[in-house]
């Protein structure tokens, strides 16, 4: 029976120490000599015909010892966290402290793990906040602009901008006058500013939550959120025609120098992330199912070398949390 000890020296990390018995840990020989056997190129044997006692002298007895406890450890970590329920991220840091021949196998664990996040009276906090304000009306110079803009992109070089007439409206669309071309681009941007309004109330709502719900953040989120800005700006930066490195040359910045200027960002978005979980969790929110289903086959069209599980998971996911952010505008909203 494997003997362990877990601490917990933080709240988003747990230490793991334990034994595994020497009758335990020897069962794994046979399995690791079977792989080593068929891996191992050797002159005058074909893999897997090699004799034990030439293989144990290829490849020596610490090469064995040691594959045999990542075995020992891979059948034995999940059990560990299932029985034990803990919610371990991202990979553990894995220490032999004991290993040989007939002997207990000694280890230790560190991992990341989800922090315990207890939401509290974080309704009070957000009907503090209140309703969104209202959004200013988009003015005659803002539409102007933009038409503007519109015009010069159909001039050719060398020559004056059009004028916008119902003629040149119908370059843009299916408008049949100028006027109509105006009232659209008025509608856009209204929406435009609703969304950035929106955005930002939403914004507020969240850090008022987050200021009554301290806890500490996974390290390991925080590095993964941080590779997924990298790759993104990644992607942006060559879908313009342009190197990565000559965008961080231009810069005069290194790779390391944006992970340490986005450390804070990152950590936000995973507590935001955390939260928004845990708000789901409390309030037992869960997605339609059709609704999951119809906006999965449209994704699944657009993408089709996803995997379809995947893509509904990300559906159900999306969605609600879009329950969680009107579950927060609701409160706001309360008198």
């Amino acid at each position: 029976m494997v003997e362990i000890k877990i601490e917990q020296p933080s709240g988003s990390q747990v230490v793991i120490e334990g034994v595994i018995p020497a009758d335990q840990f020897a069962q794994e020989e046979k399995g690791v000599l079977e792989a080593l056997n068929r891996e191992t190129k050797l002159d005058g044997f074909r893999p897997g015909h090699i004799p034990e006692a030439v293989l144990r002298r290829e490849v020596g007895e610490d090469k064995i010892l040691n594959q045999m406890a990542e075995r020992a450890l891979q059948a034995e970590y999940p059990k560990i966290l299932a029985k034990h329920k803990i919610d371990a991220v991202g990979y553990p840091q894995i220490t032999i402290t004991k290993i040989a021949r007939g002997e207990d196998l000694g280890f230790k664990i560190v991992t990341d793990v989800i922090p315990a996040i207890t939401l509290s009276d974080w309704q009070t906090a957000v009907k503090k906040v209140g309703e969104a304000k209202p959004v200013e009306a988009v003015t005659d110079e803002e539409v102007d602009k933009v038409v503007g803009e519109l015009l010069a992109s159909r001039a050719k070089e060398g020559e004056a901008k059009p004028e916008l007439t119902d003629e040149t409206a119908k370059d843009f669309g299916e408008f049949t006058t100028a006027t109509e071309l105006k009232e659209q681009i008025r509608k856009n941007l209204t929406g435009e500013k609703e969304r950035r309004a929106r955005d930002a109330w939403r914004l507020s709502l969240m850090e008022a939550v987050l200021a009554e719900t301290p806890f500490e953040t996974p390290k390991t989120l925080v590095e993964a959120e941080i590779d997924k800005m990298l790759a993104e700006l990644r992607d942006n930066i060559e879908r313009m025609g342009m190197k990565f490195e000559d965008y961080l040359s231009h810069l005069k910045k290194s790779e390391q120098d944006l992970r340490a200027a986005w450390q804070a960002d990152a950590e936000k978005r995973v507590k935001v992330g955390l939260v928004m979980n845990e708000l789901a969790r409390a309030a037992d929110l869960k997605p339609d199912d059709e609704q999951v289903r119809k906006e999965a086959e449209h994704l699944k069209s657009h993408y089709p070398d996803v995997d379809e599980k995947r893509i509904e998971a990300y559906v159900a996911h999306g969605l609600v949390m879009e329950k969680v952010w009107e579950q927060l505008e609701q409160t706001a909203k309360k008198v």
